[in-house]
């Protein structure tokens, strides 16, 4: 009894989030036929957004937005071209990126490959991120144009631009180069590997896995008033715990993700007024210096939408 009603509890969740919307039956349908591959990997809650709501705006940031069809699409194309490059399965990918669409895409095409995605801290010095990535096995890297001068111990393994550019090829160079239709999936699951900060020396890999069960994401919506289809400024870092966690969540909900490359409390915002978010995830740093603002700066913009600021 205690489990129906722990699974009724999750449906009424859910529905009152507004996940539970009626769709085409040949959606449905393939839905259920890309499930079967993907199972609950991030990769298959883009796909599955991708064919349920495809001119959905997915991700707005600096450089404009995207819908979830032409990030899926962006994401097969470079799933193929890390494939070319020799990225396999069970391989081990760095990612170094700030918050913007080619770290979604980059997240993704892994997810897609089948390779285990380690999240490099932004903040990492030259030696913490030699270090770590020798450690957890790094055999490929995608990076911020920002980092460039922090690579130097690694060299030996095929590396790519996600953001700018560099003597290395881009991301852009692997996408536009690929076809975009729909890949096979991989023969194993993807991981994510999350740094702890730790107290002493260089942080460690906490390996985190695709969400076993509806429950936990249950348990955050019966606390947060976040709604299917809204709009969320993200401003914590995406290598971030809480970041990601909200990237997780936005899979479910099927949430626009609004994306700054560098935090800055007034542009956050200007940004939340522009594209009318609903919530808003920070660390507790960001929150700090966005009320710190002097009160004429914050009376300049209509956060009326604002419902949820979470940290």
């Amino acid at each position: 009894m205690g489990n129906f009603a722990e699974k009724l509890e999750v449906a009424r969740v859910l529905y009152r989030a507004g996940i539970f919307k009626p769709i085409r039956p040949d959606k449905t349908v393939r839905i259920i036929r890309a499930a079967k591959g993907w199972g609950r990997s991030p990769a298959m809650g883009f796909i599955a957004l991708a064919i349920r709501q495809p001119d959905t705006v997915a991700v707005i940031d600096d450089e404009g937005s995207a819908t979830f069809d032409e990030v899926n699409r962006r994401s097969n194309a470079l799933a193929r071209g890390l494939r070319e490059a020799g990225v396999a399965p069970g391989d081990v990918v760095g990612v170094m990126c700030r918050n913007h669409r080619q770290f979604i895409d980059t997240i993704l095409a892994c997810s897609k490959v089948g390779a285990n995605t380690v999240l490099l801290n932004t903040m990492f010095a030259a030696p913490q991120l030699t270090e770590v990535g020798r450690r957890e096995n790094v055999s490929a890297l995608l990076y911020d144009e920002d980092f460039t001068n922090l690579l130097e111990g690694l060299k030996e393994m095929p590396r790519f631009v996600a953001h700018g550019s560099g003597d290395d090829p881009s991301i852009e160079d692997l996408i536009s180069s690929h076809a975009d239709d729909n890949v096979e999936p991989p023969n194993i699951e993807s991981r994510f590997t999350m740094l702890t900060s730790g107290t002493t020396g260089t942080p460690k890999g906490a390996k985190r896995g695709s969400p076993k069960g509806m429950l936990p994401i249950a348990s955050m919506l019966s606390r947060l008033p976040l709604r299917a289809g809204e709009r969320m400024m993200v401003a914590a870092p995406l290598f971030h715990s809480w970041g990601l966690g909200q990237f997780q969540l936005g899979l479910i909900l099927g949430t626009t993700y609004v994306l700054t490359r560098r935090f800055d409390p007034e542009a956050t915002l200007r940004m939340i007024a522009e594209h009318q978010c609903t919530s808003l995830a920070v660390v507790p740093i960001m929150m700090q210096r966005k009320l710190a603002l002097p009160d004429e700066v914050k009376r300049k913009y209509d956060l009326s939408s604002l419902r949820v600021t979470a940290a």
